[in-house]
């Protein structure tokens, strides 16, 4: 969806960086839908095979793509969108990124969630779920045709949203509960937002 995705690529790559952009994007998007508040995004070099110091530049656009996220998670209007290569670009192109996408993030939740496990509730455990086996569909890709358009499409908007169902109950729950503690600690809390 993105019309820089090949411009950022190459840039990763000039930088030594082999991941793409959209597993770094994906292991942005776990760390944010984590809940954990320390989870810091210049850290995503830790968690790339082999694990990197990562060049300014691409902290830059760590940094770029972190406040892009949270803008959207946030957002009313579910303008949250994963950051994979444009829609004419190639089918295996776009299911391989896809999958990149769905595997980044369940790393970067993973590596932040620090919750019990019996937090996320049986929807979260699904997506997540869900999310595993679609980083196992963009390996196995050498099959694919134009015709599976449709299904990349659907496969997409699943993610997308699960993402933001991931989000509003991890994280989203959480605001709202340290807004209300807020708000019975400093009764005046609520207006300084």
């Amino acid at each position: 969806m993105q019309p820089e995705y090949t411009i950022i690529t190459q840039l990763l790559a000039n930088n030594g960086i082999t991941s793409s952009a959209a597993e770094l994007h994906g292991l942005l998007t776990g760390l944010l839908c984590s809940g954990n508040v320390e989870a810091e995004p210049g850290d995503i070099g830790l968690l790339l095979e082999p694990p990197l110091q990562l060049p300014a530049i691409v902290q830059q656009l760590l940094e770029r793509f972190t406040a892009t996220a949270q803008e959207q998670l946030r957002s009313i209007d579910y303008s949250f969108q994963p950051y994979l290569p444009s829609d004419d670009s190639k089918i295996v192109e776009r299911v391989t990124a896809l999958g990149a996408w769905c595997d980044g993030f369940t790393v970067g939740f993973a590596a932040s969630y620090i919750r019990p496990e019996s937090k996320l509730g049986a929807e979260v455990s699904e997506i997540l779920t869900d999310f595993a086996q679609f980083a196992d569909v963009g390996e196995n890709q050498s099959d694919l045709s134009e015709q599976d358009e449709a299904d990349y499409m659907e496969l997409m908007e699943y993610v997308r949203m699960a993402t933001i169902t991931v989000y509003l109950h991890v994280v989203g729950v959480e605001v709202v509960k340290t807004e209300s503690e807020k708000s019975d600690e400093y009764p005046d809390a609520g207006f300084l937002h």
